[in-house]
């Protein structure tokens, strides 16, 4: 393959999770048109997908959290590596560290959230495949290193 072609597509594909996160850290539901008709993403304690709009309807409940300002997520992700297999498919692999504030009252507008430490870090396993002329994610899958306890169990107990 072309090199240009090549750092052509890792480029696209490390953009697409920036782009993700970008998303993501404001309303789960926009990430779904991130992701190939089939795609799914596998966020370790369950699986959305297959596909945009089973995503939509499956991550709308944590969206209106979100926006009400009850839950804030924020990830920061580095370390992207995007391997390049073919003209139309490609690998990566990027590191996330993700902080959460959990609110049952919600916060006022324009009220700071606490700083919390962190909730998770861990790193995600992507697919990507070229769709319709636009590279998007195929598959997205969260493996986790390590995990607070004591958020996992205010989630459960909401």
């Amino acid at each position: 393959m072309d090199p240009m072609k090549e750092m052509l597509i890792e480029h696209q594909c490390a953009k697409l999770i920036n782009r993700f996160f970008h998303l993501f850290n404001r309303d789960l539901t926009l990430v779904a048109d991130l992701f190939t008709k089939d795609g799914t993403m596998d966020l370790v304690s369950h699986k959305v997908g297959p596909g945009p709009e089973a995503m939509r309807e499956q991550m709308r409940p944590a969206t209106v959290s979100h926006l009400e300002s009850k839950e804030i997520d924020m990830s920061h992700v580095s370390n992207i590596v995007v391997d390049v297999i073919d003209e139309t498919t490609a690998k990566g692999i990027s590191y996330d560290l993700a902080r959460k504030h959990v609110d049952k009252e919600g916060l006022a507008p324009g009220q700071l959230a606490p700083l919390p430490s962190h909730f998770y870090a861990g790193h995600w396993d992507d697919k990507f495949r070229l769709e319709e002329g636009v590279w998007k994610f195929s598959s997205r899958v969260l493996k986790l290193t390590y995990l607070r306890a004591d958020l996992v169990d205010e989630e459960n107990a909401k």
